[in-house]
């Protein structure tokens, strides 16, 4: 069967052959192009025509072009040698057609090893404009960077910023504790059950770029007719060489150190007060050598 249809002529109407041809109600239409008018070319460009949005910072269409900006150069903080590294950079944006800026969808953050390395991935599309290293090691040197992202492929770098480890290690005592004041035979145990016999006082250093050297100790007291004295491992002493200024002896370990001797010798006055500086370096060169005072009473 044959289905004919209307078609107009000058002179009115005619039947025809051929499918028959609905019209858009005027109402769709002109909402459909009161939408395109709104949202504009530049718009469209960056925004639908995501076909034509490759890997690098320029888009460009059939109707405009985008440009995704870079992120600021990364800043980096720690507040100490075994603090997460904090980076914070300024925000990327994405021109548009010379109609205005956008926000990225997110950021990336790496650490890397050198100018042109991936690196490791720190931080994942975070929209925040901060970022915590929380490694337990990053080494000095380390460059970090921010990737501005939009979508899946519209990507781009910031310049690197190497990380400078400015903190020097993080030094814990164990026994004795700074500000302890025991009775001699109370004192002498608790140094005892932690550091175990054969040492005075132990504890541990740490730093995210790593301890370089092994630990040193300087443990001196008043001497009697005055003056000072210092420990050496196996008795007091007032040598130049034993407790001149500056002077340090060396410990065992590194990340846990142990002053050597036997806490019955070294603690046998019924009163005194002592002061234990440990000394401690990390790769970086810098240095903890900050010193506690602790007494033992009759």
């Amino acid at each position: 069967m044959t289905r004919t249809a209307l078609t107009r002529t000058a002179g009115g109407r005619h039947r025809g052959t051929g499918p028959r041809r609905r019209l858009a109600p005027a109402g769709l239409v002109a909402a459909v192009v009161a939408i395109c008018v709104a949202l504009g070319p530049a718009a469209w460009a960056v925004f639908t025509d995501t076909a034509t949005v490759t890997a690098g910072p320029t888009s460009t269409s059939a109707f405009s072009s985008g440009t995704l900006n870079a992120a600021g150069t990364p800043t980096t903080a720690q507040a100490s040698g075994t603090a997460a590294v904090v980076v914070t950079w300024t925000a990327a944006t994405v021109t548009s057609g010379g109609t205005g800026t956008v926000a990225p969808a997110g950021y990336d953050v790496y650490r890397a090893t050198g100018a042109a390395d991936a690196g490791t991935l720190v931080c994942s599309t975070t929209t925040a404009l901060t970022c915590n290293d929380t490694a337990a090691s990053i080494p000095n040197g380390s460059r970090y960077y921010v990737r501005a992202r939009l979508a899946t492929s519209w990507v781009r770098d910031s310049a690197r910023q190497t990380y400078a480890d400015t903190q020097p290690p993080v030094v814990t005592h164990t026994q004795p504790t700074s500000g302890a004041s025991l009775l001699v035979g109370v004192f002498i145990t608790a140094v005892n059950n932690s550091c175990g016999t054969g040492f005075v006082a132990c504890g541990t250093a740490a730093d995210t770029g790593g301890i370089t050297a092994t630990t040193q100790y300087r443990l001196q007291r008043p001497r009697t007719l005055g003056g000072i004295e210092c420990w050496t491992g196996t008795a007091w002493s007032n040598t130049a060489a034993s407790c001149g200024t500056g002077v340090f002896l060396t410990a065992t370990g590194t990340t846990a150190w142990k002053v050597p001797g036997t806490a019955n010798t070294a603690y046998a006055s019924l009163g005194a007060t002592y002061t234990l500086t440990i000394r401690s370096v990390d790769v970086a060169g810098n240095v903890a050598a900050t010193p506690i005072t602790f007494s033992t009473l009759l």
